[in-house]
């Protein structure tokens, strides 16, 4: 049976292939180690090998699978995370360390990413983790 994180992917990979493409998203854990993050960062690496296999699975009828690998996205859900800790502004210093471009992604920037992969111009990419996490994976 598929860990909770997993099942959200496979669920909704059907809807996907009914439009040819399919894309699964996560965040940058399964490119690096990070600490207290084993379970988090094992069901996310595991997302790369459903692209894959998706990929696979689906390329002789032209359907074609990706995974969107952002790093840390400017959003209201981390900014409460932010705000939920002891010191602000210490958080905050603490998930920027991390982003070499020394700041957050734009929702923007990720779903600029999302509709180049289920463009046409896009037609030659599947089976690929596709990392957009500002040189965090460096």
């Amino acid at each position: 049976q598929a860990p909770p994180r997993l099942f959200g992917c496979f669920s909704n990979q059907r809807f996907w292939i009914k439009g040819n493409r399919t894309r699964s998203g996560h965040k940058g854990e399964q490119q690096i180690g990070v600490v207290n993050r084993c379970v988090y960062s094992t069901t996310k690496a595991a997302v790369i090998g459903l692209t894959k296999s998706v990929a696979a699975d689906f390329i002789q009828q032209g359907i074609r699978c990706n995974c969107v690998c952002p790093g840390t996205v400017d959003t209201p859900s981390l900014q409460e995370r932010i705000q939920a800790r002891p010191n602000p502004e210490e958080a905050r210093s603490d998930f920027l360390k991390r982003q070499r471009t020394g700041r957050f992604a734009t929702a923007e920037e990720i779903a600029l990413l999302c509709v180049y992969l289920a463009s046409d111009e896009s037609a030659y990419v599947t089976g690929n983790p596709v990392i957009i996490d500002g040189g965090w994976s460096l």
